[in-house]
């Protein structure tokens, strides 16, 4: 039990003596706490479950008033913050029972919230909320689409457009898929879903893999923040994550914290963040629970990194001074409150590491106590399954939930699972989702097909109506909520943030924190500020006119404001691009297997090859380098038609030289391998010309990340491009600037 004190201010509606009844919405269930006011105070234990709590309603005697303003309310000490595996479970078993329920609610909430927005509007959606007129009216939609609205929004237009209030904030996707970032409106139901997956999925793991207290080698990066032309404030959805205090609590709670200090996340060189992210994981190597970034690609990108920098790390530990590699003034002071001289760390990982084998199971070894290794393994992030097993040794991999920057989708509940049959349970309750059937379709038809390449679309169907060993394109309706305090308001700058309480969801923190910013971006129900002194009524009248047109004043006095915040949701219908197969049900909500990106890279004439086909091609072409001990560290593609005919182009970075004979063996195999019956057809009679296979300086790779990073992707959300345009001519000069070999298929010669 915790306590806390509510302190009220003059009303003629509060009697002493008064019964004061808070509901309390937590995860387990209903509970309710009573206690007698007295000299203007109320005490009273708060019944706390799992540290998710919420006040919902207040009831006052016979009469119910929002004339009494809360002065304070505190979280719950460290001590008591508690995180019951079993009571997730419990909840999203309940969930998932009620899937179709779940669905039409969320479906609700989100259009009765948003139905100002003229996006909405305009479609004549009228105030209808069921999901069949919401189908008949709303149209499926691509980023492409959303673009000329979003383009509004990032130029500073504050109207209803997309959402029922201001969007004060833009998301950015990594980049590395199409060649240029994409513009999302940000929302915090996004930080808000992902603790919601986090905390489900790791229910889960750790019923099959129980950690200890202790903490998380993560390699973890923020990304630059940016300014729109409009003064919106834009960085990729990990960095908002990451920043939030959401995100620390629920590290805590799931026994998840970081090992390095926020400096070193967002710091300014992820280079020199990357080192002392590896440096401060071996300080705190006994208490490590498990290994994870974002993508299997970073995990695999430290460990490299690793082999190069162990010897200087070891000095470091030894003498307990920082390398001077390390140059950011931030990250350097922050890590160096933590080292000290451990010549006797420093002695066991160097010999540790002398005693490994081509660095195979250099986490287990460093790191004893970890149980998993844990981040994105599908999709894109298979070609590194691999080498990242050869880290992993005898440690399990598991692949992380399903999401993407537009929103999440799934979390994995069987994590016991190999990274390439992972599958995802869809959350009912965290969007609106629906999915595209598609069937394969045969050759004949593949020239005067209209749609997307190699399927025919049926009628979307919802959550509880996808059939078992079927693919589906997925189909998003999400949330997001803004609050932007006008001009006239910056007095909240510096006031005390008192009280903050979530509007619905079960799975939000109460928060107190203080305004460091008039843009403010929260999923929040109430705000309530202490009022400085200095504000005289007639100011303070002018703020309140302001405020009235993005949110609802719930209250106010001389040293009180509270503020109500409505939730709005900024994407309808929106098109993910990702194929899924369903595998299965937990209870009435559909096991997802992630396949592919549905987007075509490779085509020339009437060739259609997706990233999976190139994947496969350099998986088949890759084995006949196993023999001489060499690798393939990273690929990607380009379809030149510079030449006549036009053709393949795919570059290859190696771990070490190989002879011509293989690599044209290679290349010969990566052309044959493209089973794409119009890429086949095409070479057989020379409407495609032979496949050029390039082999590129050893670190091109890392000039292409570096590219992207510095464009204000974070290195834990950097995916390797599998197709570069010529549009994408940055990348593509890098590339071909370090070209150092090239191979022409002589396959179909004969």
């Amino acid at each position: 039990m915790s306590f806390v004190t509510v302190q009220f201010s003059s009303s003629p509606d509060l009697q002493s003596g008064c019964q004061v009844v808070v509901t309390i919405v937590a995860i387990c269930g209903l509970a309710a706490a009573a206690a007698t006011r007295s000299q203007g105070i109320i005490r009273f234990e708060r019944i706390v479950s799992l540290n998710r709590s919420y006040w919902m309603s207040h009831s006052f005697g016979r009469k119910r008033s929002w004339r009494f303003l809360l002065e304070a309310l505190l979280a719950p000490s460290e001590k008591m913050r508690v995180f019951n595996i079993e009571s997730v479970i419990d909840e999203f078993e309940t969930v998932t029972k009620s899937a179709g329920h779940h669905q039409r609610e969320t479906l609700r909430k989100i259009l009765e919230q948003n139905g100002k927005a003229e996006y909405l509007k305009n479609l004549g959606l009228g105030g209808r909320t069921d999901p069949e007129s919401y189908k008949a009216r709303v149209p499926l939609v691509t980023h492409g689409d959303l673009e000329p609205y979003i383009q509004r929004i990032s130029d500073g237009d504050s109207s209803p457009i997309l959402t029922g209030k201001p969007i004060t904030s833009i998301s950015l996707s990594s980049g590395t898929t199409q060649g240029k970032q994409k513009y999302l409106p940000f929302n915090e139901e996004l930080v808000q879903s992902t603790m919601q997956i986090f905390q489900t999925s790791y229910a889960f793991r750790n019923r099959e893999y129980p950690i200890g207290d202790g903490k998380a080698l993560q390699f973890i990066y923020g990304s630059k923040q940016v300014k729109t032309n409009g003064g919106l404030t834009a960085t990729t959805a990990t960095t908002n994550v990451y920043r939030s205090e959401q995100f620390k609590r629920t590290m805590n709670d799931i026994q998840s914290q970081c090992t390095s200090p926020d400096e070193v996340i967002f710091g300014s060189d992820y280079q020199q963040s990357l080192y002392c992210h590896l440096l401060c994981g071996l300080i705190y190597s006994d208490e490590v629970q498990f290994i994870f970034s974002t993508f299997a690609h970073s995990l695999v990108h430290s460990f490299r990194t690793f082999e190069q920098v162990w010897e200087e790390i070891c000095t470091d530990i030894r003498e307990g001074v920082l390398s001077s590699r390390i140059t950011v003034p931030s990250i350097r002071e922050a890590v160096s409150k933590i080292l000290v001289p451990n010549p006797s760390l420093a002695d066991s990982i160097y010999q540790k590491c002398v005693g490994l084998s081509n660095w195979y199971g250099v986490i287990p070894e460093l790191w004893p106590n970890a149980k998993y290794v844990y981040g994105v393994m599908t999709g894109s992030m298979e070609p590194y399954l691999k080498k990242l097993r050869h880290y992993a040794g005898n440690l399990p991999l598991m692949s992380a939930d399903y999401g993407s920057s537009e929103g999440w989708i799934g979390a994995n509940v069987n994590p016991s699972l190999p990274p390439e049959l992972a599958t995802f349970a869809v959350l009912p309750n965290i969007g609106y989702f629906e999915f595209i059937p598609l069937e394969k379709i045969g050759m004949q038809e593949l020239e005067s097909s209209l749609t997307s390449i190699h399927y025919k679309e049926a009628e979307p169907v919802d959550l509880t109506e996808v059939e078992v060993g079927k693919e589906y394109e997925v189909v998003i309706t999400n949330f997001a909520v803004t609050l932007t305090f006008p001009h006239g308001c910056d007095f909240l700058d510096g006031c005390d943030l008192l009280l903050v309480v979530n509007s619905h969801s079960p799975f939000t923190n109460n928060l107190t924190a203080t305004r460091e910013t008039s843009e403010f971006v929260a999923f929040l129900y109430l705000l309530v500020y202490k009022v400085p002194h200095c504000i005289n009524d007639a100011t303070l009248m002018f703020i309140i006119s302001k405020l009235m047109f993005c949110v609802t004043i719930v209250a106010c006095t001389k040293s009180i404001l509270v503020l109500g915040l409505h939730q709005k949701h900024s994407l309808y219908r929106y098109r993910l691009g990702d194929i899924v197969r369903v595998t299965g049900f937990h209870n009435c909500t559909p096991e997802l297997q992630f396949i592919r990106r549905r987007s075509l890279i490779l085509s020339i004439n009437i060739d259609k090859n997706t990233e999976k086909d190139l994947q496969l091609s350099v998986e088949a072409a890759a084995k006949l380098l196993a023999e001489e001990k060499i690798e393939v560290v990273d690929f990607t593609s380009h379809v030149d038609t510079s030449t006549e005919p036009g053709h393949y182009v795919i570059f290859w970075e190696l771990s070490s030289v190989s002879n011509d004979e293989i690599l044209h063996s290679c290349c010969n195999c990566l052309d044959l391998s493209f089973a794409d019956a119009g890429y086949v057809g095409s070479r057989k009679v020379s409407a495609i010309g032979p496949l050029e296979l390039r082999i590129v300086r050893k670190g091109t790779f890392d000039m292409v990340l570096h590219y992207y990073v510095g464009l204000g992707a974070a290195l834990s959300q950097f995916k390797a491009p599998r197709c570069v345009s010529q549009s994408n001519s940055k990348v593509l000069q890098i590339l071909c600037m370090n070209v150092t070999s090239c191979y022409f298929s002589t396959a179909y010669e004969n």
